[in-house]
């Protein structure tokens, strides 16, 4: 999948206010994907995607493992 920089640099805004500013949902579509950072309480956070027509996968992970999972693809330093 490609991205345009505008669709790219409007998700690392939305990511970086959600990752410091708790709860919230951070939000990206393209075609039939759509994938979401839901963080629920301090630490806690929820990534689910989904490609339309197959069921949704979801993973529970830790506030700390995402910031750094996005700080290698440069959305937060």
């Amino acid at each position: 999948m490609t991205l345009s920089f505008s669709e790219y640099d409007r998700f690392a805004r939305e990511f970086r206010v959600v990752h410091e500013q708790l709860p919230g949902i951070v939000f990206f579509e393209k075609g039939d994907f759509t994938f979401e950072l839901i963080y629920d309480r301090l630490g806690h956070v929820r990534i689910e995607w989904r490609l339309a027509g197959e069921p949704k996968h979801v993973l529970p992970s830790d506030q700390s493992y995402v910031g750094q999972a996005l700080a290698l693809i440069g959305v937060y330093t």
